[in-house]
């Protein structure tokens, strides 16, 4: 496996912001249409790089950087500490995936060598995503990557 991405490695500014950051705090936070994932957890914790979807990106961010903080995780299993809210549940994200919404995850680490879980929302009536009377217009918010 080769190492992850260094200064020398960068082409442009957010490359090298995202480099500086990720050596700094231990991770960074990237902003895609419609989604927020984390950049460097893998490196820094050895936990699963984590991605939110459907949420405004600001509040996407707030939330990711929370649960860094918190870590670790546990998978599928739903935690209330990070919002107040409603509570998130963290899901495997398939490889399949990494390709369409984890690019920076797989130019940091030069390939698909990292982990990443999806951390899931319910709708307002605390029901997940696979709950056959979850609204349709929240499921779309949040493709499943599972």
């Amino acid at each position: 496996m080769k190492p992850v991405r260094q200064l020398q490695d960068c082409e442009d500014l957010f490359e090298k912001r995202l480099v500086q950051e990720i050596a700094e705090r231990g991770f960074s936070v990237v902003h895609q249409p419609g989604s927020c994932y984390t950049v460097g957890l893998w490196k820094s914790r050895q936990h699963p790089e984590l991605i939110v979807f459907g949420l405004p990106a600001e509040r996407g961010q707030k939330l990711l950087e929370e649960a860094a903080a918190r870590l670790p995780l546990q998978l599928s299993q739903e935690t209330a500490e990070l919002t107040l809210e409603y509570r998130l549940r963290p899901e495997t994200v398939k490889l399949e995936h990494h390709r369409e919404f984890l690019s920076y995850n797989r130019w940091f680490y030069r390939g698909d060598h990292f982990q990443a879980w999806q951390l899931t929302w319910p709708d307002p009536d605390h029901r997940f995503p696979e709950d056959p009377e979850h609204p349709e217009r929240f499921r779309q918010l949040q493709p499943s990557l599972q």
